[in-house]
Formats: structure tokens, sequence, C-alpha cells
């Protein structure tokens, strides 16, 4: 699951990729590619392919839900965050 909060920062998603090489977030009608780091083989916990993503957004976008998908169809909804709505207001 993606989480928010680099404090100082545009707003910034992080997570797992479990499926995927590529990851987005869209939010409205904007979509922005995400920074995606392949986890070698012998350091990850779990069988499969995985990766770790990172993504910085206008904080704009902390107002309305974000959606983050990977290119095997795995998609995560990130509520709207009213803390840092507010801080863009």
């Amino acid at each position: 699951m993606p989480k928010q909060g680099v404090e100082g920062y545009q707003l910034v998603l992080w997570g797992a990729a479990p499926g995927g090489e590529n990851v987005e977030a869209r939010y409205g009608s904007s979509e922005t590619e995400a920074a995606v780091f392949p986890v070698p083989r012998e350091v990850r916990i779990a069988p499969g392919e995985m990766s770790l993503f990172v993504v910085e957004l206008p904080q704009a976008a902390a107002c309305e839900e974000v959606v983050v998908m990977d290119d095997a169809g795995n998609e995560d909804r990130v509520p709207p965050n009213t803390r840092i709505c507010q801080e863009v207001g």
C-alpha cells in the first residue's frame, strides 16, 4: 500500500510493486510515472519479481483520490489527505 508523507516535499508516495517494472500514479486527469527500483532476488523475502517505487506529485493531488497502478494490473487507491489538502488551500 502506498504511503504519504515526506514533510516539506510535494506529495510523495512509495511502496512495493510486486508485478511490474512500470508504475504510474493517476489523479484527476493527470498521470505521473514513478521511479521504479527492482529488488534483487537475494534480498527478497517473497518469491517472484518485486520492485520498489517512489513518485512525487503536486500537493494539490492530495485533495483527491490517487490511483497507483503497475504494469501487472496491481492497483491501490490512496484516499484524499485533508491535512495536506488544507495546506494547499
